[in-house]
């Protein structure tokens, strides 16, 4: 037996916010390193670019960012 129009919307909206709920793990996953790593070369992270890390919402830069990390001079040339 089929499923209902209903119960294939909400299938598509359970699919949908478990990929969310996944992008928004990793995306974390990868900001908090991030910090720490530009916390620990250059001591506290200025609001700008702490907001820079949080408003990224691309994980391939943010990976870039993390490898970045020990060839930049400042904290500006991350690249976010």
């Amino acid at each position: 037996m089929g499923q209902t129009i209903a119960e294939s919307i909400r299938d598509e909206g359970r699919l949908k916010g478990r990929a969310e709920g996944e992008l928004k793990g990793e995306l974390e996953a990868l900001r908090r390193p991030l910090r720490q790593l530009l916390t620990a070369r250059f001591g506290a992270v200025a609001e700008a670019i702490a907001e820079r890390i949080e408003s990224c919402g691309d994980v391939d830069r943010l990976t870039a960012a993390i490898v970045r990390v020990s060839d930049i001079g400042t904290p500006d040339e991350i690249g976010l």
